[in-house]
């Protein structure tokens, strides 16, 4: 494309951009796993109430965990309540702080005494009353979901807060929390395909009111988490990543559960090398805090089954011997059992079936696992029953891996097809809405729409006109060009009959002085000649294999003392220098018509055509010097059509490249006082010979 068309493709885009940034302007706007332990839940603020300035250096304070100071704080400001309704306000911060100390009977009473006072109002229309109607939702909602794990129990009440919250349309940090919570909710009730759909609608309101970091932190942990379970992985790392950029502004607790969670994608994938990277970060962690404890013997006991799929069990049997005493002392059953497992395949990895085969006795009957938890076991049972050729039981265990892991597929695969179906009704529902704002909008924009239209269709017709314009140019050159190429192939292969004749004469005649005809050179140029002829560009290595031929036949003519004589630079590789195919013969050719035929023969000295070839810059310089009669004046000479058509492919040429090839031809005094011609042709390196 040259500069006149890229300059031209430019202003059409811009104005088009323009055009359409317009009608932009005018339109609406729119508004647990297998094996590895996990913790996918990240705490979120559970409830607030407002966002004036007091409520917020509460939220603030309970942040920091600076729960007596919010207290006195609350303490202070409810004494100088205007109303019992701004009294209960203070009530719920009040409890919020009995929920960060986790004094759970006082949270609950404080609950009590918040639904009572509700129990007492009528519906005055009162927004703030509406507010601590959800508020009282909410807290319900909390204390089912935090403290007595009743997830079912906590949606139904995180669902009413979310129903009055439609009522009161600027309680959106309550919605954000109340969307969270029930994700949250739906996360540990292992329904992950409501679990994204929550968090999804969480992340398009807290993109819409601004974005809350912490909370943006939150909600793609928990989306992340919930593909992991699901094994949706492309998904999951999408996710991950974007959690890995927000690692800057991570708590030690969001840390631990990230490096946790994180490592327990890549072990649900099977790339262990990658799993154990996270854990051993997460390791490190823990040591350097010791209030960390429990995480650390969760993140030992990962760590632990990792090193045995990796088939190092003297790195794994000390983490057991340290986590296994933890979690019987805290009665903990998953993790022994899920430890118990990893002693039986250690123990195969260390060939000791007996040992195995005790260990899978031992736990047998005390405690009846989760599905993931039992697919594992029974998994590592048919090595031992290999082992032990046991077929029976191997089929037996065979058997219900099968039944297991198909039950498990069936059940991720529905929650991906069903979360995906949600989320397409989700985003109907929204495109649904929005169109419906942008119907009654409409009628108020068309005015200013038609005008943008009317300065658009002027703009386009301006633009059509210089297209036509441009193309019709366009056309010109392309024609200019294919002249040019045909003349350049004219000039190619003009091996004409007088040149032939003149060779020929010259063979009859030295043949009838006695002399050996040879008649090779003549045979060999016009093959070559029919070669280059189709050739748009070559080699100087070819080219003057070509000149070579034609000055041998030509000297037969010129006489004896015709010499040509060639200088290649050193850093000069003639099988890599291009060039248009029969530029350099053109030039040889009129030096010899134009320079050295005319010259008269003078007794010991040459008639000479010397071609040079050296670096310069970033391309090679050629050159054709001769020692002939020179140029004639400039009222007599006309370049020939050889030299005419070598300059027009070159201006068409540099119109297409950014470098130049430059020519030159003019006398020459040479250092013996001799004249002559000289002519020049610049060889930018990465030049484009093709005419197009």
């Amino acid at each position: 494309m040259s500069k006149k068309t890229r300059r031209f493709a430019t202003a059409v885009v811009c104005l088009l951009a323009i055009g359409a940034i317009a009608l932009l302007y005018l339109l609406p706007a729119s508004t647990l796993p297998p094996s590895l332990l996990t913790m996918l839940h990240r705490e979120q603020p559970s409830y607030s109430i407002s966002q004036a300035p007091i409520f917020d250096e509460v939220e603030e304070l309970l942040g920091a965990s600076n729960v007596k100071q919010a207290k006195e704080l609350i303490a202070r400001e409810r004494r100088n309540a205007r109303d019992s309704v701004e009294y209960y306000q203070y009530e719920v911060l009040q409890s919020k702080c009995y929920y960060t100390a986790m004094q759970v009977d006082s949270f609950y009473a404080s609950h009590l005494q918040l639904k009572q006072f509700l129990n007492r109002q009528h519906d005055t229309g009162d927004n703030r009353l509406k507010v601590l109607r959800t508020e009282e939702m909410m807290q319900r909602g909390v204390y089912e979901s935090k403290i007595t794990n009743r997830m079912d129990t906590a949606i139904v009440y995180f669902q009413k807060a979310l129903e009055l919250m439609q009522q009161t349309p600027d309680n959106k940090h309550n919605e954000l929390i109340a969307l969270t919570n029930t994700a949250d909710a739906y996360k540990w009730l292992g329904k992950f395909d409501k679990s994204v759909y929550f968090y999804r609608r969480a992340m398009e309101l807290d993109d819409s009111t601004g974005s809350n970091t912490n909370a943006q932190l939150t909600i793609s942990i928990g989306i992340a988490s919930a593909y992991t379970a699901m094994g949706s992985f492309e998904e999951s790392d999408r996710w991950w990543k974007r959690v890995d950029e927000m690692r800057p502004m991570m708590s030690k607790t969001d840390l631990f559960i990230y490096l946790n969670n994180r490592g327990n994608d890549y072990y649900l994938q099977e790339k262990y090398d990658q799993s154990l990277k996270y854990f051993q970060e997460l390791d490190t962690l823990t040591r350097q805090n010791p209030d960390m404890h429990w995480e650390r013997m969760f993140c030992m006991a990962n760590m632990s089954d990792i090193y045995i799929k990796l088939g190092k069990p003297a790195l794994a049997q000390p983490l057991i011997d340290e986590t296994e005493p933890f979690f019987r002392k805290e009665h903990m059953a998953i993790p022994v059992y899920y430890l118990n497992t990893q002693r039986i395949e250690m123990a195969l990895l260390n060939g000791d079936i007996a040992e195995a085969s005790r260990l899978a006795q031992q736990d047998k009957d005390t405690y009846m696992p989760k599905a993931e938890q039992r697919l594992f076991r029974q998994r590592v049972l048919m090595k031992l029953y290999e082992k032990q050729d046991n077929w029976k039981l191997f089929n037996q265990a065979l058997k219900t891996v099968r039944q297991l892991h198909d039950s498990l597929t069936n059940d991720k695969n529905r929650m991906l097809f069903s979360e995906v179906i949600m989320r397409h009704q989700h985003e109907k529902l929204i495109m649904e809405k929005q169109k419906m704002i942008e119907e009654k909008e409409l009628s108020l924009r068309w005015t200013v729409i038609l005008l943008i239209a009317a300065v658009v269709v002027c703009v386009l017709i301006v633009i059509i006109s210089k297209q036509k314009l441009h193309e019709r140019e366009l056309k010109e050159q392309n024609l200019r060009g294919h002249i040019a190429n045909l003349r350049m192939e004219n000039v190619r292969n003009r091996i004409t009959p007088h040149f032939i004749s003149n060779a020929l004469t010259a063979e009859i005649l030295a043949q009838m002085d006695g002399k050996e005809v040879n008649l090779d050179p003549l045979v060999q140029l016009l093959h070559r000649g029919t070669e280059m002829a189709g050739t748009e560009q070559t080699t100087l290595s070819k080219e003057l294999e070509f000149i070579r031929f034609y000055c041998s036949i030509e000297s037969r003519v010129i006489g004896p003392d015709f010499a040509l004589k060639t200088e290649l630079a050193d850093d000069v590789d003639p099988q890599k220098v291009q060039l248009p195919s029969m530029f350099l013969q053109i030039l040889v050719e009129n030096s010899l018509k134009h320079g050295l035929k005319p010259k008269p023969r003078v007794p010991g000295k040459e008639r000479t055509v010397l071609i040079k070839a050296t670096r310069k810059d970033a391309g090679t310089q050629l050159e054709v010097i001769d020692n002939g009669v020179g140029l004639l004046s400039s009222k007599n000479y006309q370049a020939n059509t050889g030299l005419q058509v070598v300059i027009q492919t070159i201006m068409l040429l540099n119109e297409q490249n950014k470098q130049q090839m430059l020519f030159s031809l003019y006398n020459y005094k040479h250092s013996d006082s001799g004249s002559g011609c000289r002519a020049t042709l610049y060889l930018p390196d990465n030049f484009k010979y093709v005419i197009t």
